[in-house]
Order: structure tokens, then sequence, then C-alpha cells
């Protein structure tokens, strides 16, 4: 694998091994993939390769990928509670999505998957919703009183 030079300071007297020990923790921390190889002087190209032939190295990457996952769910979250609504309904859709789901989305589909439809089908296909859904409303309402 073609090596670039050393850049001084950085990775000095580091072995191979520990320089691709430094790019993955670099990559947990959020760096991009071309900068952390850059900044231990390993080509990401060969990175890449190394990930897809070597299972034990692409275990790492993941691992490192799912740490900055954490950190940016942890940023998100930070921002949600400094005041961003929509940051906040994100997350909520997404860590409860049973209280918190879109209600706008709908699938209309033939019983046997498709979704060509004609035009007296999806009608009655949305009739048959709106009265299952009026049907709930009516329920939860009766709940309410109760």
């Amino acid at each position: 694998m073609e090596e670039l030079p050393e850049p001084p300071g950085i990775t000095a007297g580091l072995t191979r091994e520990e320089r691709e020990d430094e790019f993955l923790r670099m990559l947990s921390e959020g760096v991009k993939v071309r900068h952390a190889a850059a900044s231990v002087a390993l080509p990401w190209s060969n990175l890449y390769k190394k990930r897809a032939a070597d299972p034990a190295f692409a275990k790492r990457w993941e691992d490192a990928t799912r740490i900055k996952v954490g950190h940016l769910i942890q940023e998100a979250e930070r921002r949600a509670m400094a005041g961003s609504d929509k940051m906040l309904m994100f997350l909520l859709t997404n860590y409860a999505p049973d209280k918190f789901k879109k209600a706008s989305t709908l699938e209309i589909s033939n019983p046997d998957g498709s979704l060509n439809m004609s035009t007296e089908q999806r009608a009655s296909a949305i009739n048959g919703i709106l009265e299952k859904a009026r049907a709930a409303k009516a329920a939860k309402a009766v709940d309410d009183l109760l």
C-alpha cells in the first residue's frame, strides 16, 4: 500500500497499526475519513480497501462509526433541550414512534400489495380508513367520559 509522507509531529515514530488506531479514534470523534487518513499519513483509499478485506478492521471501523453516531445523538439532544422544537420533535418521533409518529403518513394498496388502483378502489379504501378513524375517535371520546 502506498504511504504518504509523514506529517511532522502528528505520526512521528508511530507504526502503521498505531496510525490505524489513531485514524479509527479520529473517526469515532466525527472527523471525516479523508481528513483522518491524511492526519495519520495513510491513503484513505487504502483504508477503504483494508476495511473491505479485513473483517477485524471493518468491525473496528463500524464500532468507531457507532461511537460517532452516539456523539451526534447527544448533540441533537442537547440542541433539542436548548430550544430547537424541530430537533425535539425529530427525536421524539424516533425514540417514541408509538406516541409521536406522524399522522399524515398513509399508504394505500391492493390486498395483493400492488399500487395500481382505479379511482373507485382508491375512494373505497379512503372511505374505509375514514370510517375506522371516526370509530376510533368516537371510542376515545367514550373512554374520556368514563
